[in-house]
């Protein structure tokens, strides 16, 4: 299960990544992270379910399904987890997960278990992503490495960045990697961790629109080879809608 959760931490990466303006940046890498845009407004809620499904050397251990409501202004998080347990380890469980007034709560099969410490850092660091119209904020160095190719999976233009772009308890080397398609929709990203490399392909990606609700796939270098360990697919997402009081009580 620590495998599991150092992948699904390494696949966060992507989500919680801050494009931002750096100390140093050249002219064409500039243009590709602007062009990845963002929400044409602030957001204030953030509301959407996703499926991950487990792969590769992780097909035992079955689907998670989630749902998640962040209210930016207050600060407040809320969001259910239901996992359906596969060959390898068949135990189903379902959850709900708290963030009030900076204290985390999480429950798992109607009881309350002590929630990691360093969740509270990843979502407050939510809170300050979505909080933002910015693209470019956070990044201390960006640079434009031309024409890569992963493993005939994600084929395109590089731009390697530093700076804020890693989740705690996610080590990093320091550079986190975006490859873009000629016309600038942003492919895929390429990063390592604590696991070893690991690739992210985005799926429906376009000009301007937002990361945050892109599914995605993640592989994960075995031997030499990439090999699909976690499929992400959200199924609905919903930008400053109203949302239930009920949750954070």
């Amino acid at each position: 299960m620590n495998e599991i959760a150092r992948l699904v931490a390494s696949l966060l990466v992507v989500l919680a990544a801050s494009v931002a303006l750096a100390q140093e940046i050249d002219p064409r890498a500039r243009e590709l992270l602007e062009g990845i845009g963002g929400y044409p407004e602030e957001v204030r809620t953030f509301q959407a379910s996703w499926v991950m499904t487990y792969h590769g050397g992780l097909d035992g251990f079955g689907t998670m399904t989630s749902h998640i409501v962040i209210d930016v202004e207050n600060r407040r998080l809320a969001g259910t987890f239901e996992r359906a347990g596969g060959a390898e380890d068949p135990m189903n469980f379902d959850g709900t997960i708290r963030l009030v007034d900076g204290e985390l709560t999480m429950v798992m099969m109607g009881m309350e278990v002590p929630a990691p410490p360093e969740l509270v850092e990843t979502y407050e660091a939510m809170f300050d992503q979505y909080g933002t119209t910015d693209p470019l904020a956070g990044i201390e160095r960006a640079t434009f490495d031309g024409p890569v190719d992963y493993g005939g999976l994600l084929v395109g233009d590089q731009v390697s960045i530093e700076g804020d772009v890693s989740l705690p308890n996610v080590a990093q080397v320091g550079v986190f990697r975006y490859v873009f398609a000629a016309d600038g929709t942003l492919l895929g990203a390429h990063s390592e961790t604590e696991v070893g490399e690991v690739l992210v392909l985005f799926e429906g990606m376009s000009g301007g629109l937002a990361l945050p609700g892109a599914s995605m796939r993640t592989y994960q270098l075995v031997d030499g080879a990439w090999q699909l360990a976690i499929e992400m697919r959200y199924e609905d997402v919903i930008v400053n809608a109203e949302i239930d009081e009920g949750l954070f009580r």
